[in-house]
């Protein structure tokens, strides 16, 4: 921790734009190619691992600012959402550590999902700890103080996985600690996962984010989360208060009411169940045969259904 930080204080200032960090992961996805790769890295102990790679990046001079060196619909969402908003933008890189987006970075390869290309961990022997190698990768020539940056924003919103959870968390714990209220957190169940202390500062956005904002997939869930709330919350509320708005705006989802499964029934079965129905709610063969699948459960192919259809259209009619 730096000797010149602030000492701790407890009041929330009110966040406006310029004073809100934006926070997300790094992707795999690069623009540029980089010669610093894990693959380059002899198979050893932790600690020597993390002392090579860290010697790797020093050697590194082709550099790009980081906030244009990722790819990817997750980490676009989250940096135009910062842009929109006008506020600053730092990206969580497992190769590098707390990057601002303004920093001069070089590509490089690492990951710490095992057995994927690119994998830390497959170089490491015995156990591999994420909080230990976030701290060797914070000693990097290309980390900022997450927990200094930090302090010089009212407002600090987090988009991350619970891989990334692992590796940041103790610095999550000492923002909320020196500066409670600033933090908060988005990514899907992710509040499963959070200590105690940390379980205020997690936006409890669910599956409903499908029916009310963006929609997408379980791998940019938490960056269209940080993105809906940049969009509808208020930024210079409270945690409690930025909840609820939350909560509120996922109550509004209509969610689609469950199919019965299916069924094969007769001509006659489907013709008596038509009787029922036609000339009351339904005129027409489309509706009909929606009411047939989705009210009764039956199931008929639809040209034999328009044939059945018109044989009862034609009992009422003679």
């Amino acid at each position: 921790m730096n000797g010149d930080m602030e000492p701790t204080v407890s009041m929330q200032p009110s966040a406006k734009c310029g004073d809100v960090l934006v926070i997300t992961t790094c992707s795999a996805g690069k623009r540029v190619r980089g010669t610093a790769t894990a693959e380059r890295l002899a198979i050893s102990s932790q600690p020597l691992v993390a002392e090579e790679w860290t010697s790797l990046l020093r050697r590194e001079t082709d550099l790009v600012p980081a906030r244009n060196l990722y790819c990817g619909r997750a980490f676009g969402l989250v940096r135009s959402a910062a842009e929109r908003k006008g506020a600053n933008f730092a990206i969580l890189s497992a190769g590098l550590g707390f990057v601002r987006g303004e920093s001069s970075v070089p590509s490089y390869d690492l990951t710490i999902r095992p057995g994927k290309l690119g994998s830390v961990t497959d170089r490491i022997t015995g156990d591999f700890c994420a909080r230990r190698w976030w701290r060797a990768v914070q000693q990097g020539p290309f980390a900022s103080d997450l927990a200094s940056t930090a302090y010089q924003h009212s407002l600090i919103l987090v988009a991350l996985s619970k891989a990334y959870l692992e590796l940041v968390v103790d610095d999550l714990l000492e923002i909320e600690s020196r500066w409670p209220g600033r933090l908060r957190l988005f990514g899907l169940s992710l509040d499963r996962h959070l200590p105690t202390d940390l379980t205020a500062s997690f936006m409890p956005y669910d599956a409903r984010l499908e029916m009310v904002g963006r929609a997408g997939t379980r791998t940019d869930f938490a960056a269209r989360a940080l993105d809906d709330f940049m969009r509808y919350a208020d930024l210079s509320a409270n945690a409690r208060e930025q909840a609820d708005m939350v909560t509120r705006r996922l109550a509004a989802a209509v969610v689609p009411r469950a199919r019965l499964p299916q069924r094969r029934a007769d001509d006659a079965s489907i013709q008596a169940a038509l009787r029922t129905v036609i000339g009351s709610s339904v005129h027409s063969s489309a509706k009909a045969l929606a009411w047939l699948r989705n009210e009764r459960g039956l199931s008929c192919e639809q040209k034999r259904f328009a044939d059945l259809y018109r044989q009862v259209i034609l009992e009422g009619t003679t």
